[in-house]
This record gives C-alpha cells, structure tokens and sequence, in this order.
C-alpha cells in the first residue's frame, strides 16, 4: 500500500468511526469508543468471568468450549463468543505459534471425541482445564508434557 492510499484509508476509519459515534448519539444511544485501558480492563474482566465459568463446568462441550475461549484470548489477545466455536476457531488456534502443540493435540482429540458424540476421557477433560485455567502456557507444558503424553 502506497503512502497515499494508507492515508486515505486511515482518514477513510477516522470518518467511519466520527460517522458512528454522530449517528448513535442522534439515536440516544450511549456510545464510546474503547481506549486502550478499558480494553484491556474488559479482557481481564472476562477472563475472570470465563475461569468462574470453567471451574463450575461439568460437561465436556462446557470445558472444551470455555477452554478454547480461554486459550484464543491468552494466545490472539481477542475476545470470541459463540456456541458453535469448536470447528471454527480450533484451526485458527493450534496453528498459533504460542501454542504449546502437546496441547493442541489434546483439544483437537477432544474437540473430535465431541463432535462424533463419543464420551470424552475425564483425562482428556481435566488437561484441557487446567491448561485454560493456568497463567502461562509455556511453563504449563514444561511442567506437564511428560502427563499430556500419556494420555
């Protein structure tokens, strides 16, 4: 993209943005765009919301769903919602470099497990949350390659 077009393409979202914040204010809707700290506050936010969440789960499709959530925002830095998240989003996951592939391995087995309606293994289960659940992915797979693989 040439200088000119990438000016004309920022000025382009600017005009977008100004457009969208007019038009929901004529409206009387309450509209703000985020800055960088309430972003992240909201991130972090649901974060919390998604462990409380994961911790209570007691069916696979919870675990496997909430984890993937869990793990696409520790790893893409995004939120994503949705109840059909497994297919879609799964790829886009373990393709991830920061993706530990030991536990890409495991939520694609149970991802498949659930979507053939076969009981997935409290084993595979149990992996796959504590992994969402922990802080960092990396230092979770030093700590428990040697179990993932046995499983």
């Amino acid at each position: 993209m040439s200088n000119m077009s990438c000016l004309v393409y920022l000025n382009a979202v600017e005009f977008y943005l100004n457009l969208l914040v007019f038009r929901r204010s004529i409206c009387g809707l309450p509209f703000k765009l985020l800055d960088k700290k309430s972003e992240k506050q909201l991130l972090f936010a649901r974060k919390k919301e998604l462990q409380a969440q994961l911790q209570n789960a007691t069916s696979a499709k919870d675990i496997i769903e909430l984890s993937i959530m869990l793990l696409f925002q520790q790893v893409k830095g995004m939120a994503i919602c949705g109840d059909k998240l497994t297919s879609a989003i799964l790829g886009v996951l373990t393709s991830n470099k920061k993706m530990p592939i030991s536990v890409s391995e495991l939520l694609r087995k149970g991802a498949l497990l659930l979507e053939n309606g076969t009981t997935v293994p409290d084993e595979i289960l149990d992996a796959v949350k504590s992994c969402a659940l922990s802080r960092d992915l990396a230092s979770y797979e030093a700590l428990n390659e040697m179990s993932i693989k046995n499983i």
